[in-house]
């Protein structure tokens, strides 16, 4: 799957502020939940129109994603699911233009 995926390990954060516009078609998001408000602004921005953020806890520490919850349903040009299997995904489509 190398010709598909690109791998990247380090900081989420600084690696993100790194990355083009609309440079993924898919993202994974587990990391610390806290920041994921914050993350906003970068992750709409390297996401690709057609692209998929796929957010994981998102049953399991309800809580805590509830706030990006609620950003992301917000924002326009966004649908939204949470895909209770498992800890359960909130799956963010970013429309295509």
């Amino acid at each position: 799957l190398d010709e598909w995926i690109e791998f990247h390990l380090g900081e989420a954060w600084d690696i993100l502020k790194q990355q083009p516009d609309r440079s993924f078609g898919f993202i994974f998001l587990d990391s610390s939940r806290k920041q994921y408000v914050e993350w906003w602004q970068e992750l709409q921005r390297v996401l690709a129109p057609g692209g998929l953020l796929v957010v994981d806890n998102a049953v399991s520490h309800a809580q805590e994603i509830e706030p990006f919850k609620q950003i992301v349903q917000q924002t326009p040009g966004y649908v939204t699911s949470i895909v209770p299997i498992g800890n359960g995904e909130l799956l963010a489509l970013k429309e295509a233009y």
